[in-house]
């Protein structure tokens, strides 16, 4: 699978291929690179300020908010977060996971859109920074 920010944007520099981190399933892959919506996901990060990067020990670590009120129906969730990690920033994200309260699982395509939506709407009506 391709996922529609992997798809739009192409790739747009020298070097290796991107590498959709999303199967035809749309769960999540950590060989991955360059992936247009987890390039999104960490771009947000660190917009909003939830970014905290240790190249001496862990790599970074950053999250971004989901929240279920864009969820469309067959979303089994109630919102959390989607907490990734990678390295400096380079081009591959290791790990994702999507977390509530009560749970950790793995991220699909519909939690990522789901946040990068989240951040659309908030940060067009000023709530989230």
């Amino acid at each position: 699978m391709v996922c529609d920010c992997c798809k739009s944007r192409g790739k747009t520099w020298e070097g290796s291929d991107p590498k959709c981190a999303f199967d035809s399933e749309g769960n999540f892959l950590s060989d991955n690179w360059n992936c247009g919506t987890m390039n999104e996901l960490r771009f947000i990060a660190n917009e909003i300020g939830t970014v905290n990067r240790d190249d001496n020990s862990c790599g970074t670590i950053g999250y971004v908010p989901v929240d279920n009120d864009f969820a469309p129906d067959d979303f089994d969730t109630f919102g959390g977060y989607i907490v990734m990690m990678w390295y400096k920033d380079r081009g591959r994200t290791d790990n994702a996971v999507f977390m509530t309260d009560d749970e950790t699982s793995d991220i699909t395509i519909k939690h990522a859109e789901l946040a990068i939506t989240t951040y659309q709407t908030y940060r067009k009506g000023g709530r989230l920074t």
